[in-house]
């Protein structure tokens, strides 16, 4: 079970990144700005969305630990397990981007997290219903 646990956050890991990606070339592609200004543009989406991954990604560790049967059959803990370390980083991200000047900037760091939240919710949907070791 810890092995499926760990194929899916690095899958989730991968997928997420690769759409983050896809969506900011997509924005950076539309917004035609300046030759500097978009340079700058692609550099911070680039950077930013390689921490904010590693950082939902050590935040996500805990699901490891559903695999254990103790863990697996308690309903409530395997939902804070699996999904309390992602939630709680996007939470936080949030409420830093909320009280920045440059709101509609910032708004689009948000797109890592989204798409992170997403693909792990979709691998949660794919775990079994019971324990198998």
């Amino acid at each position: 079970m810890t092995r499926l646990l760990l194929r899916h956050l690095l899958m989730t890991l991968f997928l997420s990144f690769v759409l983050s990606g896809f969506f900011f070339l997509i924005y950076y592609s539309a917004s035609n700005p300046g030759f500097e200004q978009g340079q700058g543009l692609f550099i911070i989406f680039g950077v930013a969305e390689i921490f904010q991954h590693l950082f939902l990604f050590l935040s996500a560790l805990p699901a490891l630990s559903v695999g254990k049967q103790i863990n697996f059959t308690d309903k409530a803990g395997k939902l804070v397990r699996y999904f309390g370390g992602p939630v709680a980083f996007t939470i936080l991200s949030i409420l830093i981007i909320i009280k920045a000047d440059w709101f509609d900037e910032l708004l689009l760091l948000l797109i890592p997290n989204f798409t992170f939240l997403i693909l792990h919710i979709l691998f949660y949907i794919k775990l079994p219903k019971e324990f198998s070791e």
